[in-house]
């Protein structure tokens, strides 16, 4: 199965719990033959000075695809905090990588800086 996880942030640059444990699960799913991508907003000192746009990395063998966002409000939003469930900028490059991945599954531990904006795309 091709599963997605989402979540605000993700290791190595943030170690909380949602960080943990989604890496947790990730893993898990691995190694019962499952291929996993996880798919993250960026934490404050990694955000971009140009609003969107994903890079990737590997982390323990788990694909991360990373949504680099503004540090200032974009997209006629009057906040970071409205941008943080309501991304519509995102939610669209999401849904680009659903179409590439095509995932079977999308499990969403954390939406804030992913968006809510994604489960229509979903």
């Amino acid at each position: 199965m091709k599963i997605i996880l989402t979540t605000f942030v993700y290791l190595p640059e943030c170690s909380g719990g949602t960080e943990v444990l989604t890496h947790s699960v990730a893993r898990d799913l691995r190694s019962r033959g499952h291929e996993v991508l996880v798919v993250t907003g960026a934490p404050k000192h990694a955000q971009s000075a140009k609003s969107g746009g994903f890079d990737e990395y590997i982390y323990d063998d788990i694909r991360v695809v990373r949504f680099l966002n503004t540090p200032a409000p974009f997209e006629r939003k009057s906040s970071i905090l409205e941008l943080d469930y309501a991304n519509y900028a995102f939610s669209a490059e999401f849904g680009q990588v659903l179409d590439t991945f095509q995932a079977e599954y999308v499990y969403c531990f954390h939406l804030k800086r992913v968006s809510a904006a994604i489960l229509d795309e979903c």
